[in-house]
Formats: C-alpha cells, sequence, structure tokens
C-alpha cells in the first residue's frame, strides 16, 4: 500500500506541475506536452485505484463472479490477438499448442484479466526474438492453461515472493516497460475465486519461465 500511495502522490504532483506551467501560460508551444502529461498520469492514478479497489473488493469477499460458459481456445486467440503488436515490437513469436477445445465455465472478465496478465508479463520480460507458447492441457478433472516463455526466468527467492505484492524480482522488464507489482497477486486471488490454483516453474536464470492455471473442469460458485 506505501508504494500505491507513493505513485499516486508523484502522479499527483506531475498533474499540479503540468496544470501550473499551463496557467502562467508563457510557453505555449508546450501546452500539447503539458496537456499529455496531465492526461496521462490522471489515466494512470484511476488505474492504480483501480487495482486497489479490486483488491480490497477481493479481500473483502465482496466480489461475485458471473459465470458463463465459453470456448478456451477462442478466449485465449482473442487475447493473443489483444497483444500482437506488443510481441511484434519486440520481434517475440506467440504460438499455440492446444488440446481439442474445451467449454469451460468461468467467469470470463476475470480470467481474461488473469490470462492477460500472464501473456503481458511472457512479452514483458523476455528478450527481444523469444519464444513464447501457450499451452492447453486437461489433466485428471482439471484443465491446465501454460504460458511458457524463454527469457529471464526464475532464482529461489523469486519463487517464494512471486505472488506477495509489490515484492521485488530478480527480472526487469526488457523494454524499460511498466510494471505495478500487483498482477500475479490480482491473479491468484482471482484463480482462487474459481477453486483454481496458479504457480510457476523455472529451472532457474536465463532457463525461462512457465506459468501454470489450473482450473476444475466443474467449477460453483460458494
Amino acid at each position: 500500500m506505501n508504494r500505491t500511495m507513493h505513485d499516486l502522490r508523484n502522479y499527483a504532483s506531475s498533474i499540479l506541475l503540468a496544470s501550473e506551467f499551463i496557467k502562467m501560460g508563457e510557453d505555449h508551444d508546450a501546452l500539447p506536452q503539458f496537456n499529455d502529461i496531465i492526461y496521462r498520469n490522471s489515466q494512470n492514478i484511476r488505474d492504480r485505484l483501480n487495482v486497489v479497489l479490486d483488491i480490497s473488493r477481493i479481500e473483502d469477499e465482496n466480489l461475485f463472479l458471473h459465470f458463463e460458459a465459453v470456448s478456451l481456445n477462442n478466449l485465449l486467440n482473442n487475447i493473443i490477438q489483444n497483444f500482437q503488436l506488443l510481441s511484434k515490437n519486440k520481434q517475440q513469436t506467440i504460438i499455440t499448442e492446444y488440446a481439442d477445445d474445451i467449454i469451460i465455465n468461468i467467469d470470463v472478465k476475470k480470467m481474461t484479466e488473469v490470462f492477460e496478465n500472464l501473456l503481458s508479463n511472457a512479452i514483458k520480460f523476455s528478450f527481444h526474438h523469444s519464444l513464447i507458447r501457450i499451452s492447453t492441457s486437461l489433466k485428471e478433472n482439471n484443465i491446465e492453461i501454460g504460458f511458457h516463455d524463454t527469457g529471464q526466468g526464475l532464482n529461489e527467492t523469486d519463487k517464494k515472493n512471486l505472488f506477495i505484492k509489490y515484492a521485488k524480482m530478480s527480472s526487469l522488464p526488457t523494454d524499460k516497460e511498466k510494471s505495478n507489482g500487483l498482477g500475479l497477486s490480482i491473479s491468484k486471488m482471482l484463480v482462487a475465486l474459481h477453486n483454481g490454483n496458479i504457480y510457476a516453474e523455472s529451472e532457474g536464470k536465463n532457463q525461462g519461465t512457465s506459468f501454470y492455471v489450473s482450473l476444475p473442469m466443474e467449477i460453483t460458485q460458494e
């Protein structure tokens, strides 16, 4: 929470500073730049507050799921399509290895958030020209979705801290992308609400990482 408050203060300070320059009105050519600063940091404040509110709702058990039956393959393909530009900018290739199409009963919005976070991390923490693989499989009564990268990998400390809010990781985004340190902790909460499990495997630094989401075939809301 301290980190969130620190970020919000920085965003607000940038907005106030840009507003002061606009109020002074001495450099009209710079107005578009100041407007952009205000707009961008206002979005940052909104997004960060939405994340905090989501965490509060989950922790207070006030978040209700809305289940619907969807094609898992179609859902993943749509998410991949949304991230194609980001991966192409880093010359990364995304491939899929799906089991036969599976109809799964989930809260589409919440699980989309989980899958988007895992794919975003794979792109963010992988090197240029690398390979990212998304897989699905059936294991006993569970559906397992895997996000595999050939990036920076995890050390033992990383593995222990992965799902802790704001935990410091040994890996850094390879294009200096932003990371708020909350995505994996939120994903773990959302998967738990589906009576599922999320975990990671890595052989070590620079050996890549695989994140797995395991969901029961039949999910009921408690």
